[in-house]
């Protein structure tokens, strides 16, 4: 029969492959019980390179300064990418502008320091960061969503943060701060248009766009420029999706929904 037949084959192959090792002195059979192995048969050089790597100290962690008058979601924004990442980032605060300066002279918000040199900017400093880890595809996982990454983290910056920083700048001016609120309404209906689609702005794997923008969301809500009854269900779904993932909560805390 057939099962007969696979099963002679079987037992072939079992005693064809335990008289190969005990000729290489790899196994020893004792008695009518299975064979045990007397040395690591399966070590290879890739297995022990493997062993060295897993036994390695953790990379040091990349430092970040702030200046002292950057606001919350430029840091914020990079340690989410770090988490996402498995980047270690350490940020501590600038004692002031002349401490950043001495870092990096152009540098205006932030600063990182690599082994390489110092990156400024913080959406330069974002994309540094998630490329750190390439399998994470944080920056996009085709060209056509790396350039849906940077189409984000550009609207944001023009779109979204030029309005938070001046209804900041200017709280009391009633004009500007009409002005901010309506930028923002717009800016979240494009991000409601956008994510009827998809599950996040690049595609249906969260990017380093979806740190940047659920920060901006987030200031925009804490600065009373918008709110949750005033998000459209894609984009509500989205912050929310966002707010709830292991490491945005890891930023900016459990319950970040409640402001």
């Amino acid at each position: 029969r057939f099962e007969d037949v696979l099963s002679t084959r079987e037992q072939h192959w079992q005693r064809t492959a335990v008289a190969s090792l005990r000729c290489a002195g790899e196994i020893s059979i004792s008695g009518a019980g299975s064979p045990k192995m007397s040395g690591p048969i399966h070590t290879t050089a890739l297995t022990a390179s493997s062993r060295a790597a897993r036994a390695r100290a953790p990379p040091a962690a990349l430092k970040l300064l702030l200046s002292p008058s950057a606001p919350a979601h430029k840091a914020q924004k990079i340690k989410i990418a770090a988490a996402l990442a498995g980047v270690r980032v350490d940020a501590a605060t600038a004692k002031s502008d002349a401490e950043l300066a001495a870092a990096c002279p152009h540098a205006r918000t932030v600063v990182l320091s690599t082994k390489d040199g110092p990156v400024t900017r913080s959406d330069a400093v974002l994309r540094y960061v998630a490329a750190l880890n390439p399998a994470a595809e944080l920056a996009g996982s085709t060209t056509y969503a790396e350039g849906l990454v940077d189409q984000w983290l550009e609207f944001g910056a023009h779109e979204l943060e030029v309005a938070i920083l001046a209804a900041k700048a200017h709280g009391k001016n009633a004009a500007v701060c009409k002005r901010a609120k309506q930028d923002v309404a717009n800016a979240c209906a494009a991000l409601a248009a956008a994510l009827t689609k998809t599950t996040f702005l690049a595609g249906d794997r969260v990017s380093c766009a979806d740190a940047a923008l659920c920060c901006l969301v987030k200031a925009a809500v804490d600065g009373g420029l918008t709110s949750f009854d005033a998000l459209k269900p894609p984009a509500l779904r989205w912050y929310l999706t966002c707010l709830h993932a292991p490491a945005f909560v890891s930023v900016l805390g459990a319950g970040a929904e409640a402001g």
